[in-house]
């Protein structure tokens, strides 16, 4: 199944925000895709602030998100926000998604949320 990387990654900033209950501010942004098991962090564009879609090659904006191996690196593809919470890759059998990513505390632990 064709995935359109930037249209996953909107939705998925959207859905933060929605999650965060306010506006999301990007600090930082990584993206790292994989050619053929090639070493990913040959293959890697990042910056700060709002992410520049213009600087991905058009061979990765449509990528393969169904099983088999990932495409995205998932080590070196996130977005970090001001606020500390972050968007990061995971995948299963190949799959691959973006998570919405909360600091751990101790509060959390115990079940005692603000």
């Amino acid at each position: 199944m064709a995935t359109n990387f930037i249209e996953e990654t909107k939705r998925a900033i959207a859905d933060a925000e929605e999650q965060a209950g306010q506006k999301l501010t990007i600090k930082e942004w990584s993206f790292a895709w994989c050619y053929n098991f090639s070493y990913c962090k040959d293959n890697h564009v990042y910056g700060t602030g709002l992410p520049d879609f213009n600087r991905l090659p058009n061979d990765v904006i449509y990528y393969d998100s169904g099983y088999g191996v990932n495409f995205w690196d998932l080590e070196h593809t996130f977005i970090v926000f001001d606020d500390g919470t972050w968007l990061s890759r995971r995948e299963y059998d190949g799959a691959e998604w973006w998570e919405y990513n909360k600091p751990p505390s101790v509060a959390d632990f115990k079940g005692e949320k603000k």
